[in-house]
């Protein structure tokens, strides 16, 4: 067992502990709006405020599904069972449309490409480990949904992704990364090549939009937009685009994914932790930086010479280093420090958890 093993396993200790609900994770969330602006730091400072505001994300459940299936060692054990119970639960709380429900109060009635992604990560794999057809015909659901009422803009000769359904606004490239991701998944889990026909126009997108610094913008075509939570999202950029490559064998992204490897050299502050934007060195987040950490870990197969590989690898062994010192005695982690420069978001965030879980695990595959 490696240190990334033993860290993933009390923070899966953690969270089996304090969020799951009948095979569901369950927790609160930073949020959106006012309640990640403010609201989220004063329930920080009151613990003893019982606020009620737990969340079904499915993104979470997406994370905590494939960490589960990383840590199964036999199809019938422990870690199985509870993947394919928080499976279930995805399959039950699907609408009828094939779409679910986006959980903040503040986005009500929407429906985001992100959510249906990440259950479709964690049913696909489920399928992949039973062939138990339910967890495939939920997956096939959702995507004649994404089809049909999220779906793909053309911008500037290439196609993007939209963010949410029925809305159509100025791309997000993580968005498009992330379903280059799940558009292989899916043609690997059905054998069908026609899912992926759309991804050789989403890589000319991101290829476009990449800066000669390897950066891309959170929002294209929006300035203000430039830097927003720049490592953690070209962390996430990374790794699916690399899960995309390994699945497809698509080499058109390879001097893309060393462009991203060279922004995020960038990201690591002396002392381990991740920065939170180019422009706010003072702030950090701790998911922010396990998966900056992951991403760089994650380098030795990408054409790169030996050289950048060990400079990678020592970069994201500072950063796990830093990151297991910040491990609670219960196995949780808090979110944040440095926000507005003077004050920390401590909760635990079981999203976030199980992000973190996610990447110790694959970090501890490959160690």
């Amino acid at each position: 067992m490696s240190q990334y093993h033993d860290v993933a396993l009390d923070i899966h200790s953690y969270m089996e502990r304090s969020f799951s609900v009948d095979g569901a994770i369950i927790g609160p969330d930073p949020g959106v709006r006012f309640n990640y602006r403010i609201w989220r730091f004063l329930k920080g400072y009151t613990p003893w405020i019982a606020w009620n505001d737990d969340l079904y994300y499915l993104q979470c459940q997406g994370y905590w599904v494939m960490a589960n299936w990383l840590l199964s060692r036999e199809p019938d054990d422990r870690f199985a069972q509870i993947a394919l119970a928080a499976s279930d639960q995805i399959v039950e709380r699907q609408r009828v449309d094939g779409a679910w429900d986006y959980p903040n109060p503040e986005w009500k009635g929407r429906v985001a490409t992100v959510e249906g992604t990440f259950a479709c990560f964690a049913l696909l794999e489920a399928y992949r480990r039973t062939g138990r057809e339910r967890y495939l015909q939920s997956a096939l659901r959702y995507h004649d949904f994404f089809s049909n009422r999220i779906g793909f803009q053309e911008y500037q000769g290439t196609t993007a992704v939209n963010y949410f359904a029925g809305r159509h606004s100025n791309p997000v490239p993580n968005n498009s990364s992330l379903i280059l991701r799940y558009l292989a998944n899916l043609a690997q889990a059905t054998g069908e090549p026609r899912y992926v026909e759309k991804c050789k126009s989403i890589v000319d997108f991101l290829l476009k939009f990449q800066q000669p610094s390897g950066e891309l913008p959170y929002v294209v075509d929006e300035p203000r937009m430039l830097h927003f939570q720049c490592f953690q999202y070209h962390s996430f950029i990374y790794l699916d685009t690399w899960n995309y490559y390994r699945m497809s064998g698509d080499e058109r992204v390879l001097p893309f994914l060393q462009g991203v490897l060279r922004f995020l050299e960038g990201a690591v502050h002396p002392s381990g932790y991740g920065y939170y934007q180019c422009d706010q060195p003072y702030r950090t987040v701790n998911y922010h930086t396990a998966a900056i950490a992951t991403a760089l870990v994650t380098c030795d197969d990408i054409g790169l010479v030996p050289g950048k590989v060990a400079e990678y690898r020592a970069l994201a062994q500072r950063a796990f280093q830093y990151l297991f010192q910040q491990q609670q005695s219960d196995g949780s982690f808090t979110h944040s420090r440095g926000d507005y420069r003077l004050i920390g978001d401590h909760r635990r965030y079981p999203r976030y958890l199980a992000m973190m879980l996610y990447h110790l695990l694959c970090t501890a595959e490959r160690a």
